[in-house]
């Protein structure tokens, strides 16, 4: 059984790689033409979405990239591509089918969800701590920790959502070029630290 504070760090450390802060950007692209009550779903199916996607990759992450023969590595590089195709798209205004999104389910899913928040590193970080810990109530407390992330996930973009309706259409062009910038040397930070365990001789680690 864990201790409350090992609770706490895995909390924080979960939060610290779901980064809902930081996927801002993303978030504020998407919701940029929403009403009120949309971006009150889109938020609420997020925090369902990411609970839901780490929940699955906790109980069963390990076996689902065996059936598929997909080494972590490669998992964590095809994320980390994704994210940057999203940045770029923010950064130069270029017309991106999964920043337009869709209904509110499928933009709260793909890309917000996944890979944006339960990323490539989200998924390996969960994937690692029940490989290790497999008694019902280390999965029972890793249960509840993700459940917390989710719930933080949803606070946060609440407060975002304030935000986007003050700011209004002109602003949020401006903060979402330059947020994609941010975005985009987040992933390509990503990039490379993932590079870095395929090439060790590189001798680079990036600190994401």
């Amino acid at each position: 059984m864990f201790g409350d504070l090992t609770v706490v760090s895995a909390y924080i450390g979960l939060l610290t790689i779901t980064n809902p802060v930081g996927n801002l950007p993303i978030f504020f692209k998407l919701i940029d033409h929403q009403t009120t009550a949309q971006r009150r779903t889109t938020i609420f199916v997020v925090g369902i979405a990411v609970f839901t996607i780490l929940a699955v990759a906790s109980l069963f992450g390990t076996q689902i990239l065996r059936l598929f023969s997909i080494d972590i590595t490669a998992f964590r590089l095809a994320g980390y591509m994704v994210i940057a195709f999203l940045a770029w798209a923010m950064l130069t205004a270029t017309p991106s089918a999964m920043l337009r999104g869709g209904t509110t389910g499928d933009i709260a899913i793909v890309p917000l969800a996944i890979p944006a928040l339960a990323g490539p590193g989200a998924i390996s970080l969960v994937i690692s701590y029940a490989s290790v810990h497999r008694s019902m109530a280390d999965l029972a407390l890793g249960l509840l920790v993700i459940a917390l992330v989710a719930v933080t996930v949803m606070l946060v973009f609440f407060g975002g959502a304030f935000f986007v309706g003050k700011l209004g259409a002109p602003g949020m062009d401006i903060l979402g070029r330059i947020f994609g910038l941010l975005l985009l040397a987040i992933a390509v930070g990503g990039l490379i630290n993932v590079l870095g365990t395929v090439f060790p001789g590189w001798g680079y680690r990036a600190h994401v």
